[in-house]
């Protein structure tokens, strides 16, 4: 459903022409649009602080001035319908471009509320760790909480006022940029490289033991590298956890990909070169595209986007 059917849907019902519906249907879309993104009656209700029975009504009400029915009700939740899609775009459009004008209304001053961000728990403890920390200093009124998961858990959570992950969805309702790119190698122990060398060339997957993901959690081909050295092999050692991987690692277990700016931090690894390079893989953000151009949400992308250029330098 494209653009125009989505103006329809706000300004073409003979329903809402008149300025007092007009005003009752830009009251409700904060209903539609945290219902949109939690999927159920509790998560819209707890972020706007109402009850269940106040959004359920105001639902009704909007569905009942556009004469669309914006979701499907089942037993686990809400589930947008085309109608929906086509107006929550219009909608986020709507709520970005109101927050990006009152921006420039208010005047200069620190950053207060919340930022909850969402991370893979790679970046989460050596890049973002840090750098909330000194992000931190810079707006001692914000409070910043940092929900640290693993691969296969972060695909599907999306509800983080930024999130930091290999892929950003494609949804109308969400807005997304690239964090930074970054290197991934292999690499072994001082320990294990004297009992096992691994020569000059590819290190043979029958002769080493490896480590790596569990190839069934693995939901995305940006983590799927290991298939890019070894096809066909499959980790003798694997953990959905990269901090397990690393351990098992500097422990002398075996040989394993990770991210060259967390490997160089440990002195006792050794990257091993070999015929293919270094693998290349990106970082994004993303977040609601109606909150997206917020200060608050600007200033902690700009920084972290400087901080990032750094970690891989």
């Amino acid at each position: 459903m494209n653009s125009a059917n989505s103006a329809d849907i706000l300004c073409g019902n003979a329903h809402i022409r008149g300025a007092a519906m007009q005003h009752q249907v830009w009251q409700n879309l904060p209903v539609f649009l945290q219902l949109a993104r939690s999927g159920t009656l509790t998560g819209a209700a707890a972020e706007l602080g109402l009850n269940h029975a106040t959004i359920s009504r105001r639902l009704d009400a909007l569905e009942a001035q556009l004469g669309r029915q914006l979701f499907d009700r089942h037993p686990r939740g809400y589930a947008i319908t085309l109608a929906g899609e086509a107006l929550l775009k219009t909608a986020s459009d709507m709520a970005a471009t109101l927050s990006q004008g009152l921006q420039t209304l208010l005047p200069e001053q620190g950053l207060e509320g919340s930022l909850r961000i969402n991370a893979l728990e790679g970046i989460a403890s050596v890049f973002l760790g840090p750098a909330l920390g000194r992000f931190a200093l810079l707006q001692p009124r914000l409070r910043i909480e940092l929900t640290v998961l693993q691969q296969h858990v972060a695909m599907a959570r999306t509800e983080g006022d930024l999130n930091i992950a290999l892929a950003a969805p494609d949804s109308a309702g969400f807005a997304s940029a690239p964090l930074f790119d970054y290197t991934l190698s292999l690499y072994a122990s001082e320990a294990y490289l004297d009992r096992q060398p691994c020569g000059g060339d590819m290190p043979d997957p029958r002769q080493h033991r490896t480590i790596g993901y569990i190839s069934d959690l693995v939901m995305t081909r940006e983590l799927d590298y290991f298939q890019q050295f070894f096809p066909g092999h499959e980790p003798g050692l694997q953990s959905s956890s990269l901090a397990m991987q690393l351990d098992w690692t500097r422990a002398g277990q075996g040989l394993c990909i990770l991210p060259d700016y967390i490997a160089r931090q440990y002195g006792d690894l050794t990257r091993i070169d070999q015929p293919l390079g270094p693998i290349q893989r990106r970082y994004h953000v993303f977040g609601r595209k109606d909150d997206w151009d917020s200060l608050r949400l600007k200033r902690l992308r700009d920084f972290l986007k400087a901080e990032g250029r750094q970690v891989v330098t």
